[in-house]
């Protein structure tokens, strides 16, 4: 079994993400695929799984042309879509703004990665936005601290694990696993 991990990478969050997930795949034969570094077509395997960072409420442009360019080599084929953000709450949104519909309905898994405020890792404006993002959750004063206590966002291992399962199920359920 041919699987692609298509993804691109911002500050890191989504490539370890994307090594977990292919690790938890050691026995398929996996292909990553960044597009910060090379385009693979998904018509070249069984199976892709497709996902990135939000921005501004967006994937990047080069995510986008991909999703664009094969959408039609995708629907053929098992899919899975994930994301990776830091606001579990706005999920559902991104994944409407940024997937077609018919990618999404056929996907066996749109389900996010979670995320990761590491100012140390971005550059520029993005770095500075995290600082002040970061410091808010952290000094932030809750209503009753006995009620609420903000966390961090986190990677969320038992989604990208969950992810591995159900394309595993996927290919077993139509003959290619």
């Amino acid at each position: 079994m041919r699987i692609l991990i298509v993804y691109q990478s911002h500050t890191g969050t989504v490539r370890t993400c994307v090594e977990q997930l292919s690790r938890e795949l050691s026995r398929l034969d996996v292909d990553l695929c960044d597009l910060d570094e090379r385009v693979l077509l998904p018509a070249d395997y069984d199976a892709v799984i497709l996902g990135g960072y939000i921005h501004a409420d967006r994937l990047p442009k080069e995510m986008t042309r991909y999703i664009k360019a094969f959408s039609e080599d995708m629907l053929k084929r098992p899919l899975g879509l994930f994301l990776c953000c830091g606001y579990l709450d706005n999920y559902e949104d991104y994944v409407r703004k940024n997937f077609p519909a018919e990618l999404v309905d056929h996907a066996f898994l749109t389900i996010p990665f979670g995320g990761e405020l590491k100012p140390e890792k971005a550059r520029g404006m993005d770095r500075l936005l995290l600082r002040i993002i970061r410091s808010t959750i952290q000094n932030a004063a809750d209503h009753n601290e006995h009620e609420y206590t903000r966390v961090m966002p986190e990677i969320l291992p038992e989604n990208i694990n969950r992810m591995a399962s159900m394309l595993k199920g996927a290919l077993q359920s139509i003959g290619r696993g």
